[in-house]
């Protein structure tokens, strides 16, 4: 025993020593290695960022040259400048070469002898040329022998991409610069790849230029490194390589840190390793110090322990006896407790199955007053199938014993008592079996608990198997800190399965995200609330695995999960999304509509204020004469010309900006984070888009349309506000005589305020009678007599005085007050006119000219209106004579024809007003019931000096005789004047030279007798 304890001693000492001495040794490495590493890695940030600070001045030097206009033209100057800076820069810049968009060099300093050949094949000059932005090559040899980079920059003219400016950089002189110098210790060094895994650098001869894959055969940790580099990665890593700088081949453990460069569009990988033997050198010299002193400790520790162990087992031995016996007494008193107190039955029987002992609680389930009746009576008494102790017994003598073996036993009275039974035999010193001992468990009350849990469970079962939800019960998965990070499905009903899917075989039992392939366990954090806190959750989600929308409630399940139910509300989901829709868009082309329009506007307003940069522009756009198109058509048409239009804006517009229908042939476009030049590029596409005819049905239809375009201003507006500026914008292009783009500016909402004030002071002189005729005549050129008047519509505001024609007619042409106007102007004038006749008989041949304009002539009612007039106020229809632009005939010829056929037929004069200015054709005239032409005044104020506008003239004169009509001149103011149209042949004429505009009580004597003077009045 001794001798045992004594090697126990020395072996326990020397595996103590040996682990301190290993555990020292291995702190010692680990500190060295991690201090290597941190060494490494401030020595490879170091030379990557000087690799990349050089890269970035050369950027900045090659940029400062590329808007040198000397330069890119390569004048003198520029020549002196590239060869200053060739000169300042010639330890790295080689070479500077200059490529237009073709990819054709136009030049190369100091060797020009390239100059035309065609470089677009290579990679670095494809990429500056396809994306205009900063392109570095990878290292290649120079015709001259040395390594080099080219770093090309764009070049622009003004906005026009105009090639590139290139730098021909040596890699040699950058390399001796930053990574010479790379290494910790004597045998570390570092290297640099490219993206494409070319070995850049390398001190260790013949490496450098070779791709990864051929130096990294026979490593395959050196190669998993490399790789990683490649993707940009940095980090730590260990791996074996035979080279080290200068040395013979030997495969070494190196330990390494690596990092990217990032090199405009490209990056390089930078490695720094040193072999391990490198570091641990001084650490063996280190443990061979320690050996000796370990030896003495080791001495001394064993006979400590020897010592030590002795008495320590004497004393040991003395006290395991004392507690052995005390604790067999205890084992005694606490076996005869248990018999006496156990609830199951305790029995022992002898080797013929009769009873010789039993715990109190076996007399009472056997139905016995005390022990003495029932000890000495057979066992089998008690089982109501004997066959079942015989199996019992078999078994025991199978397997040494039985547990839990469920029988049937009776009592006294012989009623069923249900029990499980753990027995074995019992045997005495020698091994012989003296009987059969074990313990009796009433397991009745748990047999009918058993079936109604069946029971139940059946029911529930059927119950969660057939119900319409889907129901699944989950519980958490936990990570090394406790935190749920997932959880799994435990069990799930048949509705789950329809409603997800799959089958149960698929997911039950795995975690969520594994079952439905997701990247995150959906609404985990308000499933560990509801686990928590035990208050429901009612929620709905997206299911992108089987894109159905569910309506979800959860409650806690079990110690650690929760029970989650499904309902399928796809079907109603779908039918709010699409009267979100149509509440949201525009039925006939699917844009969206003004609600939405006004949102996006708010929203990006909204944007704009917390960035400043992101800019915006509401534009608002109208069809021109889309009206035209859908009369002449049909509606038909004009709804399939409306989504075509849809379809071409879209088309020329991003996912980001918002194409809006805001009524009729109105559209509204919210162009998000563009500055107004990109804005107006836009819609320059979009009106190059609708200059593409549209096939209609059977026609080929070409648009134009009018856009107003509005920017925020620098304060805050609403999108009522933008958008009415772009509104106000758009009736200015379309008052500029339309297909043509506007801006807002603040005047323009001015004027129409302007605009607006005037519409209102129109009415409400109207109502007071503010407006009155003036009335100048109109006389024969030939025999110089009075002819007529032409009735002109004045106006005099109580605050302004007298408002030009020119200035209201076209606000009342645009608010439709035109009509209450030429109602009012038509039967003033001929009220006044017959008054005049009556109390002047002379004046019975005299002739009324009244002005309708385009929008009277085009109303539905004027015949009538002129019925009335001739009615009410009695003047021969003969005096009076309608006259109508020539544009706004031209604009519907046949309808026209048919409306001044109705007004001939009631026996009133028609004049064609303003012809010349027009686009009439021959044959449209000859069509039209005319009785007058009248001249425009641009062209008798002209006739004097200019021949052509005389010739003019003379042309229209022509015409007009050769159809039988009268024509009148306008605007005639000099003798000079009428005498020439009298030489034409002119009929007659008004003008100032005459009289100006009077009243009608002044017109008849108001007039210059040597040019137009009345008869008979």
């Amino acid at each position: 025993m001794r001798r045992i304890t004594y090697f126990s001693s020395v072996l326990v000492a020397t595996l103590l020593c040996g682990a301190l001495l290993y555990g020292a040794y291995a702190v010692a490495r680990q500190e060295a290695i991690s201090h290597l590493q941190v060494q490494q890695g401030i020595l490879a940030r170091q030379a990557a960022q000087g690799i990349q600070d050089f890269f970035a001045h050369s950027r900045s030097l090659a940029e400062s040259m590329a808007q040198n206009r000397n330069v890119i033209t390569l004048d003198a100057q520029g020549q002196v400048y590239l060869a200053s800076m060739l000169s300042d820069n010639a330890r790295v810049l080689r070479a500077i070469s200059r490529v237009d968009e073709r990819g054709v060099l136009i030049y190369s300093t100091p060797d020009n002898s390239v100059a035309g050949r065609n470089v677009s094949d290579q990679e670095h000059v494809q990429r500056v040329l396809a994306s205009h932005a900063p392109s570095a090559s990878d290292v290649f040899t120079s015709v001259q022998g040395y390594r080099t980079i080219a770093l090309h920059v764009p070049v622009f003219e003004g906005e026009r991409f105009r090639g590139s400016l290139g730098l021909l950089l040596d890699f040699d002189a950058i390399s001796r610069r930053y990574l010479e110098g790379v290494r910790v210790a004597e045998t570390g060094y570092a290297f640099v790849y490219s993206q494409k895994g070319v070995l850049l650098y390398s001190p260790v001869p013949g490496l450098a230029g070779k791709h990864f894959t051929e130096i990294c055969q026979g490593f395959p940790d050196m190669r998993g490194v490399i790789e990683a580099m490649l993707r940009g990665e940095s980090g730590e890593a260990t791996f074996h390589f035979d080279r080290v700088r200068e040395q013979n081949p030997e495969t070494v453990l190196k330990h390494a840190v690596y990092l990217p460069i990032t090199l405009e569009d490209t990056f390089w990988s930078i490695c720094v390793a040193t072999p391990e033997s490198e570091i641990l050198v001084f650490l063996k010299r280190f443990v061979l110090y320690l050996l000796p002193l370990a030896v003495v400790l080791l001495i001394c520790t064993v006979l400590g322990v020897n010592f030590g162990l002795r008495h320590f087992v004497l004393e040991k031995e003395i006290v395991l006896r004392r507690q052995t016996e005390a604790a067999l007494k205890e084992s005694e008193e606490r076996y005869r407790s248990v018999i006496e107190n156990i609830s199951d039955v305790f029995y022992r029987t002898d080797r013929d199955g009769r009873l010789t002992m039993i715990s109190p609680s076996g007399v009472a389930l056997a139905g016995y007053k005390s022990k003495e009746e029932i000890l000495g009576l057979s066992i089998e008494h008690f089982w109501r199938r004997p066959q079942e102790r015989k199996r019992m017994l078999e078994l025991i003598a199978e397997h040494g014993a039985v547990r839990d073996f469920e029988v049937e036993l009776v009592d006294k009275d012989g009623r069923s008592i249900q029990v499980a039974t753990s027995s074995n035999f019992y045997r005495g010193k020698d091994g012989e079996i003296l009987g059969v001992e074990g313990t009796f468990r009433d397991i009745s009350q748990r047999k009918r608990d058993r079936a109604a849990l069946v029971e139940s469970a059946r029911r529930f079962h059927s119950l969660f198997d057939n119900m319409a939800e889907g129901v699944a019960m989950h519980s958490f998965v936990r990570d090394a800190t406790g935190r749920a990070v997932d959880y799994r499905i435990e069990e799930m009903n048949h509705s789950f399965e329809r409603i997800f899917e799959v089958s149960a075989e698929q997911v039950l039992g795995k975690l969520v995200t594994e079952a439905f392939s997701l990247p995150y366990p959906p609404h985990l954090e308000e499933f560990i609330q509801v686990a928590a806190t035990g208050k429901t959750l009612q929620t709905e989600s997206f299911l992108p695995p089987v894109g159905k929308y569910v309506a979800i409630s959860a409650a806690p399940w079990g110690a650690d999960g929760f029970a989650t139910l499904f309902s399928d509300i796809t079907e109603r989901r779908h039918m709010e999304e699409q009267l979100l829709f149509r509440a949201l868009h525009d039925p006939l082309t699917g844009l969206a509509n003004r609600t939405l329009c006004l949102d996006r506007i708010a929203l990006a307003g909204e944007r704009a204020r917390r960035r400043p940069q992101a800019d915006y522009a509401v534009v608002f756009m109208d069809l021109d004469r889309f009206k035209i198109i859908n009369d002449s058509l049909g509606h038909e048409a004009g709804d399939q010309l409306l989504r075509e239009v849809a379809g071409r804006l879209l088309a020329c517009t991003r996912r980001m900006d918002t194409v809006c229908r805001y009524g009729g042939d109105e559209f509204a476009l919210v162009l998000e984070e563009l500055p107004a030049r990109a804005v107006l590029r836009t819609l320059r596409r979009i009106r190059e888009s609708l200059r593409t005819p549209m096939d209609i049905g059977s026609h080929s239809i070409q648009v134009e349309a009018s856009f107003g375009v509005a920017y925020p201003p620098a304060g805050h507006i609403g999108p009522e506000d933008i958008l009415r500026n772009a509104n106000i914008a758009l009736h200015r292009a379309k008052q500029m005589g339309r297909n043509r783009v506007v801006v807002y500016k603040p005047s323009m909402h001015e004027a129409a305020i302007q605009i607006m004030s005037l519409e209102n002071d129109i009415r409400r002189g109207l109502a007071l009678g503010e407006f009155f005729l003036l009335y100048q005549p109109i006389f024969d050129l030939a025999a110089r007599q009075l002819c007529g008047f032409e009735a002109l519509l004045r106006w005099r505001h109580p605050a302004r005085g007298l408002v030009s024609p020119a200035e209201f007619i076209p606000v009342a042409e645009d608010s439709g007050l035109i009509f209450e106007l030429g109602t009012f102007a038509l039967d003033q004038a001929c009220k006044e006119m017959a008054e005049l006749m009556r109390a002047q008989p002379g004046a019975a041949h005299l002739t009324l000219a009244v002005n309708l304009s385009p929008r009277q002539f085009s109303r539905q009612g004027l015949t009538e209106q002129i019925d009335h007039a001739l009615e009410t106020t009695g003047l021969p229809p003969r005096a009076l004579v309608l006259e109508i632009t020539e544009s706004s005939i031209m604009k519907h010829p046949e309808a026209s024809a048919n409306i001044l056929s109705r007004i001939k037929e009631r026996g009133v004069n028609i004049a064609l007003d303003d012809f010349g200015t027009g686009y009439s054709s021959l044959s449209a005239l000859q069509r039209l019931p005319l009785d007058r032409l009248k001249i425009d005044m641009s062209f008798v104020s002209r006739i004097t000096d200019s021949a052509e506008d005389r010739e003019i003239v003379r042309a229209a004169i022509t015409l007009a005789k050769s159809l039988h009509l009268t024509t009148v001149a306008e605007g005639i103011e000099t003798d000079s004047q009428r005498e020439i149209l009298a030489e034409l042949g002119c009929d007659q004429g008004q003008g100032f030279l005459c009289a100006p505009a009077l009243p009608i009580e002044e017109a008849l004597w108001v007039l210059n007798p040597e040019v137009c003077k009345p008869t008979n009045v």
